[in-house]
């Protein structure tokens, strides 16, 4: 029988999805063409049985100890994700608005104003009809649509404040002093370029639980800050853990490296003058 002959055959596979997820199954199965099995067929069962008691204990052992190996993946793998949360928040871009100033649609039928929090937009919508004694289409209606809306960061899921939908008039003059008024009803939304947001919208302009850069929030003070991003992550463990060396303190493994003091090389220097 050849050395590298095995009676059983394993199977494994998994993988690692960093900060999210980790897969690993083994199998094994018995392999009846390589005769391991003779020399214990001549045991008894009880002593069979003492056996397979004890390595299924060592078994056991060596299952709790990749538990242990499993959790220490979940706390490094918790720091993972806690760093991609915040580049995802850093690489959020800022939201584009007209700085309060109503500017035309390119089709001459929307108009818009907007600031880094809120956003108004109108629609002005012409019914016609063809006059056969004028013979050419002539305006017979104006359906009056509006929208305020968050100015939400993109990616982000948007919120309608408040909206009507193809109004309708007959006469020009009463739709356009309609749509005057609306613009008029929310101007106070407008009279700064970054407004402070109703603590019900705070979340809109959140990436992460964090409030994006530029906002605040009416009546919610921020936290101060007591500890940077590195003291967090020492703090955290894993390969960012602190650890106490001889020689000072130490992060990702290695050494700082203090200088002798001169007591401990004068200390020296009297030794070999001792000897």
């Amino acid at each position: 029988m050849a050395e590298n002959e095995k009676f059983y055959t394993a199977y494994s596979h998994g993988n690692v999805q960093p900060g999210s997820e980790l897969k690993y199954s083994s199998t094994i199965y018995f392999n009846d063409t390589v005769n391991f099995l003779r020399p214990f067929a001549e045991e008894s069962m009880e002593i069979l049985t003492a056996w397979m008691e004890k390595s299924v204990s060592a078994e056991k052992s060596l299952y709790a100890e990749l538990q242990s190996m499993v959790g220490k993946w979940q706390e490094q793998a918790a720091i993972t994700l806690l760093l991609k949360k915040a580049m995802e928040y850093l690489k959020t871009p800022q939201v584009e608005h007209t700085g309060n100033v109503w500017q035309k649609y390119s089709d001459g039928h929307a108009d818009e104003i907007s600031n880094m929090v809120y956003k108004m937009q109108t629609y002005v919508y012409e019914d016609t009809e063809y006059d056969r004694a004028l013979k050419k289409s002539v305006p017979v209606a104006w359906h009056i649509s509006w929208r305020i809306s968050l100015n939400v960061p993109p990616r982000q899921n948007g919120k309608t404040i408040a909206q009507q939908d193809k109004k309708r008039f007959t006469d020009k003059a009463a739709a356009e002093k309609y749509l005057k008024g609306r613009k008029a009803f929310y101007e106070h939304l407008f009279y700064k370029i970054s407004p402070p947001i109703p603590q019900e919208y705070a979340k809109y302009f959140m990436v992460n639980g964090l409030l994006l850069p530029g906002y605040t929030v009416d009546g919610l003070k921020l936290p101060i800050l007591d500890k940077n991003a590195l003291e967090v992550l020492q703090e955290l463990g894993g390969v960012f853990a602190l650890k106490k060396e001889n020689t000072g303190f130490t992060l990702d493994g290695e050494l700082s490296h203090a200088p002798r003091s001169s007591k401990t090389s004068q200390k020296k220097k009297e030794k070999q003058e001792l000897r």
